[in-house]
């Protein structure tokens, strides 16, 4: 086992001084901090770090179907005329992991501007209907400076087959974002707990 964890480490070291190589800074010792939400396949999960006084996040993902939904999103804001993009990715040159800004929700959101709000959830659940992602619930989507952003786009084009010949609204219930059962959706809302930037 402890084999097993000082592999993991180097693996994360290494990942952390190639990241610090492709933003331009020099890797300096950082604490680590493994984000408890929800993962797949054996359990992984991201990890939050620091380094030139920024806070990032580590997947080991591959970055592929993020930059599927990033390129949607960007189509509908140009079309929408609306703020719709997640934010920019760097991705290692064997696509087998990614970093990205650290987010948290915003605490409280004051939604001065409910109108512009609601038309954004509404463009990233037509995305995600569209391209047939899944397990958008809970800590999976958050609101950041007011804005919906998806941040576990990893179950996309899941079941392609099993839900090609579904209903519009099953399609619609598998994205997760407006869920049958409302404590899972990751826009409940009300007095339910919100998360950091998770899986």
């Amino acid at each position: 086992a402890l084999r097993v964890v000082l592999e993991g480490l180097q693996l994360l070291a290494g990942a952390v001084e190639e990241f610090s190589k492709l933003i331009g800074t020099k890797p300096k010792a950082t604490a680590l901090r493994f984000l408890d939400s929800d993962s797949h396949d054996q359990g992984e999960r991201p990890v939050a770090f620091q380094l030139a006084g920024y806070d990032y996040v580590l997947k080991f993902r591959d970055p592929r179907p993020y930059q599927i939904l990033q390129h949607v999103l960007r189509r509908l804001q140009t079309s929408l005329q609306i703020e719709l993009a997640p934010p920019d990715i760097w991705c290692s040159p064997s696509n087998n992991w990614h970093v990205m800004p650290y987010l948290t929700t915003d605490k409280k959101t004051s939604l001065t501007k409910p109108t512009e709000f609601m038309t954004r959830l509404g463009a990233i659940t037509a995305a995600a209907y569209f391209l047939q992602m899944t397990d958008l619930h809970l800590d999976n989507v958050l609101v950041n400076k007011g804005t919906p952003i998806i941040i576990d786009s990893e179950c996309m084009f899941y079941g392609c087959h099993e839900y090609s010949s579904d209903s519009i609204e099953n399609r619609l219930w598998n994205t997760g974002l407006v869920g049958e059962n409302p404590a899972l959706s990751a826009i409940r809302g009300g007095t339910a707990p919100i998360f950091d930037f998770g899986a």
